[in-house]
């Protein structure tokens, strides 16, 4: 959030964010309308075959499922960069550990059976509802502390704090020395990067109608969406004006790489982890439930004899291999994944919902929309259709910049060009 907040602008940034997520918002309520129109609907993917078909349906499914096959990696390698930071030396960096622990892969191996355990453990949202509400007050916590060590440490500062968007935009370097801060605010592909950030910020749209199946009364959807829509907007804008004013627009896209690593530090970095682990739980939750109703649509998961543990691990192992093979064989696999979200999420945060809503009024699934409703659906297809060409060509960029640069694999492959 401070690199979205230093490269628009601390005024323009969070005017941009609260109509972004009102639109997303609203589309969003619109789907959980139809899935409550449609009391046999259990996901979107079931929801988008009742609107649109069997192509629907499949189109769907590929989104979703390749949105979590690329994040659960993802989600994995924050929560180790994070625990690193919590209990390493110097920034957390694996150059700064001795011995064994100075290789990425040696971390993964350490965390990842937690992640199978937790996989396991934990099998439908309802389960994870406690986990969810101190990762929420987590949250909360983390922007006190990256508060308190901007605040604490001025001297910090590396630039001036912009109120608007820059322009005219160039293609002039981002940085005129890549070991020191940013110069070149007007870059484009990084203001571009900045804009397309928007689609990691609002995501209930790939669980949202998974979630309110637990829900003892499914009408309180959207009084739940809007008030984590809410509580969201306001996490980001005080964690994205802090340090962007304090310390100036050129922060880095992980304002915790900048955080030192003293007792504030620390522990927002030990938030971090939680909320990466979260991540991780509720986003193999989905999928694992997706894989499970494919094989076994009778299983039932409130038993837990050895034949229902086993047979559960069993469909915890697709997503699980596939998520280790990534993190152990893919450089910098989040950019691999950005380019991934800068396709999907436009399309499932976006586009989609607007298409089902439009398509469920038609068929009267749904009461018939307003004119003014009509127009905010084409908005949020326009809208869509923005981030997704401001995504993919700052994200392709990025990608080969990153193979471009022999330094990219200079070091050993397992244990400084992977998993870290």
């Amino acid at each position: 959030m401070p690199f979205i907040f230093g490269q628009l602008g601390y005024i323009t940034a969070p005017i941009m964010l609260g109509l972004y997520f009102l639109l997303c918002g609203f589309l969003q309520q619109k789907v959980c309308e139809i899935a409550l129109a449609l009391p046999n609907v259990t996901t979107t993917p079931d929801l988008a075959y009742e609107v649109a078909g069997r192509f629907g349906m499949n189109f769907y499914q590929f989104l979703q499922v390749l949105n979590q096959l690329l994040f659960i990696p993802c989600a994995i390698l924050f929560s180790v960069d994070a625990l690193k930071k919590v209990v390493g030396p110097g920034d957390g960096g694996t150059k700064d550990f001795a011995g064994m622990l100075s290789c990425n892969v040696v971390w993964l191996l350490l965390i990842i059976g937690f992640a199978l355990l937790a996989a396991n453990l934990v099998r439908r949202f309802g389960h994870a509802g406690w986990i969810c509400k101190i990762t929420c007050a987590l949250n909360v916590i983390q922007i006190v502390f990256i508060g308190v060590r901007v605040f604490m440490n001025e001297s910090d500062r590396t630039g001036t704090a912009e109120p608007f968007i820059p322009w005219p935009l160039n293609n002039e370097p981002y940085h005129s020395d890549s070991s020191k801060p940013a110069t070149n605010r007007g870059n484009w592909v990084e203001v571009f990067q900045a804009i397309s950030l928007f689609c990691y910020c609002y995501v209930p749209c790939f669980i949202a109608t998974e979630a309110m199946q637990e829900l003892r009364d499914k009408v309180e959807i959207n009084k739940a969406l809007w008030s984590s829509t809410a509580l969201m907007y306001t996490i980001y804008v005080f964690v994205g004006l802090i340090p962007s004013v304090y310390w100036g627009w050129n922060r880095t896209e992980n304002i915790l790489n900048e955080l030192h690593g003293d007792f504030f530090g620390r522990c927002a970095n030990l938030t971090l982890f939680i909320a990466s682990a979260t991540d991780f739980l509720i986003t193999s939750i989905s999928l694992n439930q997706r894989v499970q109703e494919i094989l076994d649509p009778e299983f039932n998961v409130f038993e837990w004899s050895r034949k229902a543990v086993g047979k559960w691990f069993l469909y915890t192992l697709p997503s699980f291999s596939i998520s280790f093979l990534l993190l152990c064989f893919v450089p910098d696999l989040a950019t691999l994944a950005c380019l991934m979200t800068a396709f999907v999420v436009p399309f499932s945060q976006l586009i989609g919902p607007a298409v089902l809503t439009l398509m469920g009024s038609q068929k009267s699934i749904t009461k018939k929309l307003a004119s003014w409703e009509i127009i905010v659906m084409y908005i949020g297809i326009l809208v869509g259709i923005v981030m997704l060409v401001l995504g993919m060509s700052a994200t392709v960029v990025n990608i080969y910049t990153l193979l471009a640069d022999p330094e990219t694999f200079a070091g050993n492959f397992f244990c400084d060009d992977v998993a870290g």
